[in-house]
């Protein structure tokens, strides 16, 4: 008998409570809700060899205009990403003439991932350089060879 009117009782003060709360469930004050973190940091690993850094390729950019100074662009930005991705010695940067038998790209996205494969390569930058009047757009993909996905792009405008 104690156990039903016990129950009684408990189900009594949850309708009251929540008929006074206007049918709506208590909430918690976002002060005192906890905190949503964002990650720090964002890993990506690209190779299988642990312990040893990833070979990367980066032919020249591709020209999209054809115009001497886009050409000449193309060629200097695959250059300049190879020697700068080389002096911070985080990679291992595969030799630039030991590709030259790598059909060049047509699009940022036709890549030969068999061929890069066959050389030992785990990622290849292709870029491409196009002129919009007195503008250069630059769009730059990072290919996972393995994988046979883009795992980073970026698109840069100015003159």
């Amino acid at each position: 008998m104690l156990n039903k009117t016990l129950l009684a009782w408990s189900l009594t003060c949850a309708i009251v409570s929540l008929a006074l709360s206007g049918g709506r469930a208590s909430q918690v004050p976002a002060s005192q809700q906890p905190e949503q973190r964002q990650p720090s940091e964002v890993s990506l690993i690209i190779g299988d060899r642990i312990g040893t850094p990833p070979r990367f390729a980066v032919p020249d950019f591709l020209a999209l205009s054809d115009d001497p100074e886009t050409i000449a662009a193309a060629q200097t930005m695959g250059e300049v990403l190879w020697n700068d991705l080389n002096f911070e010695r985080e990679f291992y940067m595969i030799p630039r003439d030991t590709y030259a038998s790598i059909p060049g790209a047509t699009s940022i996205t036709d890549v030969s991932f068999d061929l890069w494969r066959e050389l030992g390569t785990d990622g290849v930058v292709i870029g491409t350089v196009r002129r919009v009047g007195e503008l250069l757009e630059v769009q730059v993909r990072l290919w996972n060879i393995r994988g046979q996905e883009s795992v980073f792009g970026r698109e840069y405008t100015g003159s």
